[in-house]
């Protein structure tokens, strides 16, 4: 697909130094906003830090969750500098500690089609060696997991492990919530042993029964985001422009930091 794209004028910094912090963002449920709201943190934690940051893709290939690559155009924004494949790298072996992958103020560690084509999974020593090795200051972990018998669930359960926090995405929609019951199970035995979650309620909108929403989550959500129409989202990916563009949800976003006092 042809896209339009044009570089917004940032900051870049020259140096960086080994991660400091993994925030996970994972989804409770397919299709919430995990991407869009963790990318627009990012980018609040970049401007505000004036650290480097790591956005890092956790996935499988077969994952119907569409790819981050493509959804921001990484092929239009690296077309005239190289690429680091870090699914390849850390399959072969090879040293991944200061390469980065520098665009708008993140860098980027991202599965590629060319990894989908190839079915390339990463084993959880792989994943692991991924998230410990690449250098940053800050890391955002988008996590989506493989929920396949007792094997997928360990995996899940070292990873976010390994986060210093989490902030957890709630799409209301009663089935997605359903279908997200063991993560968020979970997440609050985390919570019962010390781990920071946030919960964001994403999509919020008069057709939720909210007594029904909390009396199932049993969490208060500490941030509420409305329901926007999808033409904004569209927009967003046909003009190959980063979410924080889109000037509601960043306001929003930058709200819920300001609130928590997180990344500051």
């Amino acid at each position: 697909m042809k896209r339009s794209f044009i570089r917004d004028e940032n900051l870049l910094m020259n140096s960086f130094s080994v991660n400091m912090g993994r925030w996970g963002m994972v989804g409770l449920g397919p299709e919430v906003g995990v991407t869009t709201l963790g990318t627009i943190l990012a980018r609040i934690a970049s401007n505000r830090k004036k650290e480097m940051v790591q956005y890092v893709e956790i996935r499988s290939s077969c994952a119907s969750k569409p790819l981050i690559f493509d959804a921001y155009g990484m092929d239009q924004r690296f077309l005239n500098k190289p690429f680091h494949d870090f699914y390849q790298l850390v399959r072969q072996g090879e040293e991944i500690k200061h390469k980065i992958n520098r665009e708008e103020g993140l860098g980027w560690a991202l599965m590629t089609r060319e990894n989908t084509k190839d079915h390339l999974e990463l084993t959880l020593v792989e994943k692991l060696h991924l998230l410990h090795h690449l250098s940053s200051d800050l890391m955002f972990c988008d996590l989506a997991f493989d929920m396949k018998g007792a094997a997928g669930y360990g995996e899940m359960d070292q990873l976010l492990r390994e986060m210093s926090g989490i902030i957890a995405v709630i799409d209301p929609m009663p089935s997605k919530l359903i279908y997200a019951y063991p993560l968020l199970a979970r997440l609050k035995g985390m919570e019962e042993r010390g781990k920071k979650v946030y919960y964001l309620l994403n999509k919020a909108n008069k057709g939720v029964h909210r007594r029904e929403l909390l009396d199932f989550i049993k969490r208060r959500p500490h941030y509420e985001i409305p329901y926007y129409a999808p033409d904004m989202f569209y927009e967003s990916q046909y003009n190959l422009q980063l979410p924080d563009r889109m000037v509601p949800l960043l306001k929003e976003m930058e709200q819920f930091v300001k609130t928590y006092e997180i990344f500051l």
